[in-house]
Parts: structure tokens; sequence; C-alpha cells
């Protein structure tokens, strides 16, 4: 049974740190001189920057005089003693986690749609780099237009349905007489991995079961859940199965109960922000457990945004929650999270 109760306990009120936040603004260049006044203000720990940009400032131009935890991950190398800690929401760990999902689900021969443009691309490769580092095949990739609103042409595409098509056009040719006619979608692919934000694939998981291909798995990242319950707009996302983070997940248990305690009446939840607000909580809950997890590879902290493990270069890793879309509504696989 998945346990991912978060590790997070009332610190008595005299035993709480001070928190002094820095507003950086729009200007990630600003970072370096940002992150230089709190060191010179007495700041202990830093926190944050959050952004790739900003992240990158810091490392390649300041000491890193005092223990950093960045809420983005860098290739940039520190030139500091201090340590450098890296925690942030990389859609590329994602798709890693969906290859390693359909590989131990058994499927060896996967096809890949994704939207064109950057961001589509990297979970592509993300996701096809760790699947045949697995072992697996990838069959076929198609790329969409996230901006379309019909997506018959690249899921045909995908399965290969304008084979199936042109060989009944032919026949048809050679006995002088239209057909009764079903295409049947390529018969190698066992699952499919889908990068898509929600709109897009509520438009795409209905076009594959109208393909014949409803039976194949369907594997995605926490984009295709807007983060708050929909049956009516998200019933065409059954069968869809994503990894998210227990924040987003959980409706009960201690989980729910801390969204309620922490959040109130906060006009962001059950949004996108909601993703970017436990990274926060698990950011400030984390910080007396660092040291711990950087000296034991087993070791492993049970946040809200998952159990979070700690790796040679000091980058988080996220095990995430598994869910299905059934009736529009995610389910959890795996058992219960309390």
């Amino acid at each position: 049974k998945a346990d991912f109760s978060p590790t997070l306990v009332r610190t008595p009120e005299a035993e709480r740190p001070r928190v002094t936040i820095y507003d950086l603004g729009p200007d990630p260049t600003l970072a370096p001189q940002v992150y230089e006044r709190a060191v010179a203000d007495g700041a202990q720990v830093v926190v944050g920057p959050l952004g790739r940009e900003a992240a990158d400032e810091i490392v390649r131009n300041t000491s890193l005089s005092v223990p950093t935890l960045l809420l983005s991950h860098t290739d940039e190398k520190p030139a500091g003693a201090a340590r450098l800690f890296q925690f942030g929401l990389p859609p590329e760990q994602e798709a890693r986690q969906a290859a390693e999902r359909a590989y131990l689900d058994g499927c060896r021969q996967a096809a890949v749609l994704y939207p064109s443009g950057t961001w589509g691309e990297r979970l592509m490769t993300a996701f096809t780099t760790y699947w045949q580092r697995l072992g697996g095949l990838v069959i076929a990739s198609e790329a969409y237009a996230e901006s379309d609103t019909d997506y018959a042409e690249p899921v045909k595409r995908l399965l290969n349905i304008h084979q199936s098509e042109a060989r009944r056009r032919m026949i048809e040719k050679q006995i002088g007489r239209p057909l009764t006619f079903e295409a049947r979608p390529r018969r190698d692919v066992e699952c499919i991995f889908l990068a898509a934000a929600a709109r897009s694939a509520r438009l795409i998981k209905p076009q594959l079961n109208y393909h014949r291909a409803r039976h194949l798995p369907v594997y995605a990242t926490s984009h295709v859940y807007t983060g708050k319950a929909d049956p009516v707009h998200d019933a065409d996302l059954d069968g869809i199965q994503f990894g998210d983070m227990p924040w987003m997940l959980v409706q009960n248990g201690r989980i729910a109960e801390l969204r309620r305690t922490l959040q109130g009446d906060w006009p962001y939840a059950g949004t996108d922000l909601d993703r970017l607000y436990a990274l926060g909580v698990d950011s400030y809950a984390i910080l007396p457990h660092l040291n711990r997890i950087s000296t034991d590879s087993a070791a492993r902290f049970p946040g809200v945004t998952s159990g979070l493990s700690l790796d040679p270069d000091g980058r988080l890793h996220r095990q995430l929650a598994w869910a299905q879309f059934r009736n529009g509504v995610p389910r959890l696989l795996n058992g219960q999270p309390h």
C-alpha cells in the first residue's frame, strides 16, 4: 500500500526560523544581486529563486556562500563551497517516470504523440531516451499542432490508418466497386505516451478510441489534469494513466486536511498554481532533512509533492503517485494514500 503521508510537523514557535522574502521581480538577471543582499542581511540558508534563467544566473555569478535550495534545475556548475540543492517540477522527470511505469506494466513497443515546439520535444526526447535505456522500442512518433481543434490526422498517422485506407482504395479500384470497410490501426504498438495539456488530451483520446485504439494503454504526465475534478469535461480522458503529486490527487486523510488548514480561502486552489504551492510547502519542510538524505542514498522524504530523494548532484527527484481517469475523475492506483 502506497504511503504518501507528508513529513510535516508543527514546529514550536520559538524554534521556527525567521523567513525573509525578497521579491526578485520579472528580471532574472537581478537574481545574483538579490542573493548577495540576502546573504549580507544574515541569511543562513537561501531558498530560490524560482525559474531556470534566474537559477542559472545565481550559479554563474555568485559565490554560493551559504547552503542554497534552488527552485529549479540547472546544468551550471557551482563555484562556491556551500552545498547547492535543486528542487523543481521539470516535465522531463515526469516523462521518464511515465516510461518506467509503462515498462513495469509490461509494454515494450511504444508510440509517442507530442505537441510540436520546445516543450513537446523536451518530453518526447526525455521519454524516448529513457525508454530505450530501459530496453523498450519506440515504434512510431508523431507531432501535432497544439493550437488545432481536430487531431484526427496526427492520430491516423501515428496508428498507420492511412496505410489501411490506401489499401482499401487499391482493392476498390481493382474490383470496381466500394467495400464495407473499417480501418485497422497498426498492431505492433503496445502502449502510447501522450504529451499533452488537458485541452488537447480531451480531444486526442476520443480520436484514439474512434480509430480502434481504445485497448492501448495511454500514459501521460500531470499536464493532462487541470488540478480540479471536472467529470463532465474529463470523461473524454477515461483510461489515461498519469503521474502527479499526492497534493493534487489525494482528496481525504492527512494531505487533504493539510490543504484545508494551509490554503483556507486561497483563490487559486484547484488550479495549476496548486503545484507551485506544494513546491513551496515541501521546500520549507525539507530544509532540516537535506543533510540526512544527502548522506544516505536510500533515504526518502515523504512530502506533499511526492516521495523525494537526492542524487549526487544535489537534485531532488520526485516519485510520483499514479492515477487513472475513470468516469472523468482521477482514481489513485496501487493503494490509497492517506
